[in-house]
């Protein structure tokens, strides 16, 4: 379910987007789309998206750093994919939990992991489009 109309203080530059258990903020101006797994917003040669993937068991909050191990691995995976090594790797805070965050080539992409769901939120560009998906996401 995608909502068209902007929210909170950047209503006229923003516009909320919700998938399976989250909802986030994107620019006004760009095109969204809503996938099978999530969703996908694009403008002026960027693009950020929230992907939706099940967790075989509940994550807990306690098992952080076990599952940093599999997620660097992971970014490692995709960093090498786009033909790039990871340049940064960091644990950070998005919608109140920690998550492990990486940057490759001109790409950010983070980890939330809440009970049996994994959100991973990718950026391709504009770091202002990405600062505003990373500060706007949440659960729901």
């Amino acid at each position: 379910m995608l909502a068209g109309c902007g929210s909170g203080k950047h209503a006229a530059e923003t516009q909320a987007v919700a998938g399976a258990g989250f909802s986030a903020e994107v620019p006004a101006a760009w095109r969204v789309a809503q996938t099978r797994t999530g969703i996908v917003a694009r403008g002026g040669g960027a693009l950020v998206s929230v992907t939706v993937f099940p967790l075989r068991r509940p994550y807990r909050p306690s098992q952080f750093d076990a599952a940093v191990v599999e997620l660097d691995r992971v970014a490692d995976k995709l960093a090498a994919q786009a033909g790039a090594a990871v340049s940064e790797r960091v644990t950070t805070t998005v919608a109140g939990r920690r998550i492990r965050a990486y940057r490759y080539a001109h790409t950010r992409v983070g980890f939330v992991l809440a009970d049996r769901r994994e959100y991973e939120l990718l950026c391709v560009g504009q770091s202002d489009a990405c600062a505003l998906l990373f500060s706007s996401f949440a659960l729901s």
